[in-house]
Formats: structure tokens, sequence, C-alpha cells
């Protein structure tokens, strides 16, 4: 049924003008309702642009940490070889140890020069075995608790930003769908005017 045939009759054929009046205003209010409703949801498009933006933030977060997690990595890397040199050092004293043993043994030398040299020679690299597996100790405890925390800051940050943007894309569908409604609605407004207006003249 066309909108015209909403209004009363008048005596002489045309239509009621408190009909005509009643609608326009009625109109006029629907037409005022969607643009705020669209003026709102114009909003809510801005307040998840704000998020999105958040959301990109926390991927630059997420990329820093995994750099400092690679050179954490390189670091753990060199500390190893300081330990294989270290190790090598101490193979070397070794090694020393065994030749001035031969030596002492070779040129006939006392009991207590052997054993002075020994006593020494073993002692050093003791202490040298020891500090460097210390070292490597320390260092190691020190990457092993940045690497906890980095990689539970990676998953707390990794879990929000995927809710966040599960969140915006829901969101984002749903405003889409509003919008689409909202259109509609005022396409099939403007129509209802224009044939009011062919009524009228």
């Amino acid at each position: 049924m066309s909108e015209s045939r909403k209004f009363r009759a008048s005596v002489f054929g045309g239509f009621n003008r408190r009909d005509v009046v009643n609608y326009i205003e009625s109109s006029s209010h629907v037409s005022s309702e969607l643009k705020a409703e669209n003026a709102r949801l114009r909003e809510n498009c801005s307040q998840l642009q704000a998020s999105l933006s958040e959301l990109e933030s926390a991927q630059e977060v997420i990329s820093r940490l995994e750099a400092e997690l690679t050179a954490l990595r390189a670091a753990n890397e060199a500390v190893n070889e300081e330990l294989d040199t270290l190790r090598k050092a101490n193979s070397d004293l070794t090694s020393q140890l065994e030749s001035a043993q031969a030596t002492v043994s070779e040129y006939l030398m006392s009991r207590e020069r052997i054993a002075a040299i020994e006593v020494e020679a073993a002692s050093r690299a003791a202490k040298t075995q020891h500090e460097a597996e210390e070292k490597a100790k320390r260092v190691r405890e020190s990457c092993l608790l940045l690497i906890a925390r980095l990689k539970e800051e990676y998953i707390g940050v990794s879990s929000e930003a995927e809710e966040t943007a599960a969140h915006i894309k829901g969101e984002t569908e749903r405003l889409s769908e509003r919008l689409q409604q909202l259109t509609g609605a005022l396409t099939e407004g403007a129509d209802s005017f224009d044939e009011l207006g062919g009524i009228l003249k």
C-alpha cells in the first residue's frame, strides 16, 4: 500500500492536512533518530580505530621482544664460545703441567720440586676451571631468567593482541551490518519524502 492511502480523504478528494503534517513530523523524527544512531556508530568506529592503533603498538612491542630474544641467544652463544676458550686454556695448563712433570722427571729434580710444581699447576688448573664454571653458571642463570621473563611477556602480549583483534573484528562486522540497515532505512525515508513531495505538488 502506498503512503498516499494512509491519509484520510477530505471532502474534495484531497488529503487531510493534519494527516500530512503528522506524517511529515513523524518522518522528520525518524530521520533525526537515524542520524543520531549514525553519529553514534561513527563514534564507535573511531573508538575501534583507536583500539586498532593500540594493537599495532602491541605488535611493535612483540617485534622488539623478539629482537631482544635474538640478541640474548647470540649472547648465550658468545658465552658458550668463551667457556670453550676457558676449557682450552685449562687443557693447555694441564698440558703444561704434564710437560713440567716430564721435564722434572727428565732432569731428575727433587721430589719436593716436582710436588710443588704439580700442586701449583693443579691449583691453577682447578681455580681456572672453577672460575670458568662459576662464570658460565651465573651467565646461564641470568640468560634463563631473562628468557623466561621475555617469553612470559611475549605470551601475554600475543594473547592480548589476539583478544583485541577478535573483539575489533566482531565489532566491525556488527557495525557494518548496522550501517547497512541504517543506509537502507535512510534510503526508504528519502523515497518517502520524494513520494510525499510528488503528492503535495
